[in-house]
């Protein structure tokens, strides 16, 4: 990703449309500057609930004798966190759509869960998951425990 977009996903995370502060177009200096860069911080403390202190700490592996911390290395992991953050966001979005239509969508699993316990690629990890999920005993072993919860938890009785 180039400067230029890496400081424009910045600004639109910032809420800065079009790069106007006061009317006047500027040029977002994230990469640059303290002053630029600190209000990012700052929202991203907020978000979290975290001190400035620790979100620097969490944003920075280092910070030199004088507790100075590098501009770009917290600039490149404040982009890395923005497009984390956008992408939570629109998992959220979907993961609402899917639910206000009827979908369970509470325990859902990802490739990350089964590398957890396996060298393999995403590709690899997601056929497996598909494979598992689909499979016979994993059905029969939902319906059992449908049928059991249903009847201790809810008081439902089976269709007939």
């Amino acid at each position: 990703m180039t400067q230029l977009k890496k400081n424009e996903l910045i600004a639109e995370f910032m809420s800065m449309e079009d790069h106007q502060e006061m009317g006047e177009y500027v040029t977002p200096n994230y990469h640059k500057s303290w002053d630029w860069l600190m209000p990012v911080v700052e929202k991203i403390a907020d978000l979290k609930y975290w001190s400035i202190n620790a979100t620097l700490e969490h944003l920075s592996d280092t910070a030199d004798a004088d507790g100075l911390y590098d501009l770009n290395q917290v600039y490149e992991v404040v982009v890395s966190f923005i497009e984390a953050h956008n992408k939570d966001k629109e998992k959220v979005s979907v993961l609402k759509y899917l639910h206000d239509r009827g979908y369970a969508v509470e325990f859902l699993w990802h490739v990350h869960d089964v590398q957890q316990g396996y060298d393999c690629s995403d590709e690899i990890a997601l056929e497996l998951l598909n494979a598992t999920l689909g499979s016979d005993n994993v059905c029969e072993g939902v319906f059992e425990a449908m049928d059991v919860i249903a009847s201790n938890e809810f008081k439902l009785k089976p269709k007939e």
